[in-house]
């Protein structure tokens, strides 16, 4: 977690502003891979679904200010991450339930 951690602050991204969520992303991102392996690739998969999230969660309808920007980032000790950061959004993650919204 603490390599993580560095690469996220090496991209200029500060995890303590993160909000929590109810999502287990290793089982979230195995079913993205396998459902992509068959098609066009992974890769583009990966791309697909990032602006397509953002667009469907931007803030202004018509999509001023909305932006998805695509990073790679390598670790010294030669592991490669991929930064997916988007702008004029709820975040990729949806906009923040209220208490009595959360089941």
């Amino acid at each position: 977690m603490k390599k993580a951690t560095e690469l996220f602050a090496k991209a200029g991204i500060d995890l303590s502003q993160a909000r929590p969520t109810f999502i287990n992303w290793p089982n979230q991102v195995v079913a993205i891979v396998d459902g992509y392996r068959g098609f066009r690739g992974v890769s583009h998969g990966v791309q697909k679904d990032a602006i397509q999230n953002s667009w469907d969660a931007r803030e202004d309808k018509k999509g001023r200010g909305c932006s998805v920007r695509f990073e790679v980032v390598r670790s010294k000790g030669g592991s490669v991450f991929v930064c997916i950061t988007d702008k004029g959004t709820t975040g990729l993650t949806g906009r923040v339930l209220k208490r009595e919204e959360l089941q």
